[in-house]
């Protein structure tokens, strides 16, 4: 299985990342600046990889700063997931996305 991952020097794609070289599994580790998933076009360059599974671990963290920052927030945290969901579907593989309980709380009874 070769693994994509998304947001690759963040803390979570680190962590991620890591935990894939020690078990020697083949990946792609991925950064904003050499992907941005705000850009169809950009994002279009994973099918490229051969990829089996895109794990996405970018987005916008900094909860105080969305605040300020609405629309940027809104592209990385929005917008970029549904282009990523695009191209799996359309690749035919499974996109892997996390979030956080400051933007699913898990108490809402619809998606």
């Amino acid at each position: 299985m070769n693994w994509i991952i998304l947001g690759a020097r963040g803390q979570l794609g680190r962590t991620l990342t890591s935990k894939l070289v020690a078990r020697d599994l083949e990946h792609v580790a991925i950064d904003r600046d050499a992907l941005d998933i705000t850009n169809p076009s950009s994002v279009a360059k994973i099918a490229e990889l051969k990829g089996n599974v895109i794990v996405n671990c970018a987005g916008w963290t900094d909860v105080e700063g969305a605040e300020t920052h609405q629309e940027e927030a809104r592209l990385v945290n929005g917008e970029g997931p549904a282009n990523l969901a695009k191209l799996a579907r359309t690749l035919e593989i499974p996109l892997i996305h996390i979030s956080t309980d400051y933007v699913f709380s898990g108490i809402s009874n619809r998606p």
